[in-house]
């Protein structure tokens, strides 16, 4: 029984230790959008257009810690005959970065259509599902972005379908 009582005595004190010595347990933070929407996409660019920021998302951080960003959409792109397209994305944290295909979370997406395909377009739906973890060095405001680069896309267009940023922050 003394055995029991000393076992007993030894979780309360470490169940109790945060709130004696003063420590708050903070709770992750889940923070999520709602996948764009438009005229049967969210955005679209053709070979000869700038590419816009695809989506973006702001946390405000209560504290140091990490932000885990995920986004999730698709992008369907028209090929040209006898064209490659290849363009890297990456969710990044500042709006005039590059994205790149060796950074973090960065993918690349390729696809070509060659002189003895059918004859005519084709369509390449490609996979935007990317995950990045960036630490957060205090409290405060911070901005994710999705971006596209394009590495080469001689002809053709894309369009985004259903982006959407999600942000787990752990302190």
């Amino acid at each position: 029984m003394n055995t029991l009582t000393r076992t007993g005595s030894v979780v309360l004190l470490l169940i109790g230790l945060p709130w004696l010595t003063g420590a708050a347990s903070a709770a992750a933070l889940i923070h999520t959008q709602a996948p764009c929407v438009g005229a049967g996409f969210c955005i679209g660019f053709t070979f000869a257009d700038a590419i816009p920021v695809i989506r973006s998302i702001i946390l405000n951080a209560p504290s140091a810690g990490t932000a885990q960003v995920t986004f999730n959409g698709s992008m369907t792109c028209t090929i040209v005959n006898n064209t490659a397209t290849t363009l890297d994305s990456q969710i990044v944290t500042g709006s005039g970065q590059v994205a790149n295909k060796d950074g973090p979370g960065g993918l690349q997406h390729k696809a070509f259509h060659g002189e003895n395909d059918i004859t005519g377009d084709s369509q390449v739906t490609f996979n935007l599902a990317s995950t990045r973890a960036v630490s957060i060095a205090g409290a405060g405001v911070r901005r994710f972005f999705f971006k596209i680069n394009k590495v080469a896309m001689t002809a053709g267009f894309c369009t985004i379908h259903n982006a959407a940023f999600s942000v787990i922050f752990i302190p």
